[in-house]
């Protein structure tokens, strides 16, 4: 399994046996975790955690599930980028409410709240107002009446008061693998999980990803045909379009070719021609001495979606991705510290031994200046001790949104010490743009000057959106060529219908 350099976790826990008496033993419980142990694990390129509660994931409390999660989640090594799958498997109840519980281990009728885990409350476990937490998640409730539960547990999170935590790239997604009012058969989720996945990539061997809305209608159609009534029903809050959970097994990411990659976007390639060329050179290694790319242009000329290409051409070809927006402001400190993250504080023990020593110091500007200079000369000792590993890109973005501190250190220290005998690549995106010295070698910079006509006519006919032929020349005349407004247009009209 190639990785696409985001980090991956599967937490499977499951329920077999229970104090409360009226809950039957369910025996088959650990050839479930088995399953999905296996498919996650050894196919799917995630590693799985919090295998310490219970036996191995197994006949755990709710408390003990309650605090590690919650634990885990709120540890300062998470990022926005992880993916999590969260898989439960046991008994499931609904009280006289309708709210539904996974019951676990401990759990007894007469204190609900207390010893079971309520379902709409999984949601709050993992995403909270901090932005730094995981926010792909995919939750898989493998228990009986699990879809009273799903669709309740999306709710609340679309519900949340700071719901714009669920960003462009994340989402939040819920399976139940039973209807509200069904019973669910031991063991024939996972069997029917494990065969659609497969089915499912050999018949798209081209497409990246896996689309778990296609996993779902896999999985029915083979409950269908097995003649089974169980159903799984999916409720989804944030990201749909671009789900980022299954990476296609059969998908050979090495290979895939500018032309494979561009297919699977509904939308024209912009005149981008030269940035992505570029882009592809190093990714594929023909192109080993430039170790930065600048984007520059106003705002609306597609430095986001160049951004979006340059990341799946990383993707494809196992590049791992470090992702910082400036606008949101993140402080030089915070910038290096996860990308040692990246590599691994165990490897860099000058920079921690440094840091470590001036926690406590007070610092007024120029103090903390070169204390700046110093931590980022330590990262890079420490960095070219590193075996060679695969690149590192370091995407930062509105680039003029960062303070001005920010930007010095970035111009002046880090860019400056940046070889070809360190495995990052930076590139950097914003409307504000700056040259460096004409003797630093190694670096492309893209100045985006808008799209042709000929795209505006393009975009127009993927959306099946008619235009007069000289009404879209004369939006391009208008827009100065300016991609964004012409695509917001055309999504506007696409979603309501031609207006006249």
């Amino acid at each position: 399994m190639v990785s696409d350099g985001r980090r991956r976790y599967l937490i499977a826990l499951g329920t077999s046996r229970y104090i409360e008496e009226e809950f039957n033993i369910l025996p088959n419980v650990p050839t479930n975790l088995r399953r999905i142990v296996c498919l996650f694990t050894e196919r799917l390129g995630y590693q799985r955690i919090l295998t310490e509660l219970g036996d191995n994931g197994l006949n755990a409390s709710s408390d003990q599930i309650r605090d590690m999660v919650n634990s885990w989640f709120s540890q300062k090594e998470r990022t926005a980028e992880d993916i999590i799958v969260f898989y439960y498997t046991g008994h499931g109840y609904v009280d006289e409410h309708n709210d539904h519980y996974l019951w676990t281990y401990n759990s007894i009728l007469r204190n609900l709240q207390g010893t079971s885990i309520e379902t709409a409350n999984l949601g709050k476990w993992f995403l909270t107002s901090s932005q730094n937490r995981p926010q792909n998640v995919w939750i898989i409730l493998d228990t009986c009446y699990a879809g009273q539960g799903s669709g309740t547990t999306a709710a609340v999170i679309n519900g949340l008061k700071q719901s714009p935590l669920l960003g462009e790239q994340s989402g939040f997604w819920v399976f139940a693998t039973s209807g509200a009012y069904d019973e669910a058969e031991q063991e024939i989720f996972t069997q029917a999980l494990v065969e659609s996945i497969d089915e499912l990539g050999k018949s798209q061997q081209s497409q990246i990803y896996l689309s778990p809305l296609d996993i779902k209608n896999r999985i029915n159609n083979w409950f269908e045909s097995h003649e089974r009534v169980q159903r799984v029903q999916a409720d989804i809050a944030g990201n749909v379009g671009k789900p980022l959970f299954i990476r296609n097994p059969y998908c050979n990411y090495l290979k895939l070719k500018e032309t494979d990659l561009y297919s699977i976007h509904t939308e024209p390639v912009m005149n981008l021609t030269q940035e992505l060329a570029a882009f592809w050179r190093i990714a594929l290694g023909q192109d080993t001495q430039t170790r930065l790319i600048l984007v520059s242009g106003d705002s609306g000329m597609g430095k986001t979606y160049l951004f979006g290409l340059y990341k799946q051409i990383a993707d494809a070809n196992s590049l791992s991705i470090l992702d910082f927006n400036l606008g949101p402001q993140i402080s030089i400190a915070q910038c290096i510290d996860q990308i040692v993250s990246h590599f691994g504080h165990q490897l860099f023990p000058s920079y921690d031994e440094f840091q470590s020593s001036s926690l406590n110091m007070s610092m007024n500007y120029s103090i903390e200046r070169e204390w700046h200079r110093n931590i980022t000369r330590k990262f890079f000792i420490d960095l070219s001790n590193i075996e060679k590993k695969s690149l590192l890109v370091i995407f930062f973005d509105q680039y003029e949104k960062a303070d001005i501190a920010f930007k010095n250190w970035l111009t002046q220290v880090f860019l400056p010490s940046i070889s070809i005998h360190y495995p990052i690549m930076v590139v950097i995106a914003g409307q504000e743009k700056f040259e460096l010295p004409a003797s630093r070698k190694g670096y492309h910079h893209f100045s985006l000057m808008g799209v042709s006509v000929d795209w505006f006519h393009r975009y127009a006919k993927n959306y099946k959106v008619d235009l007069e032929y000289e009404l879209i020349n004369e939006f391009h005349t208008l827009l100065h060529g300016r991609p964004k407004d012409f695509v917001d247009y055309i999504k506007v009209r696409s979603t309501l219908g031609d207006m006249q």
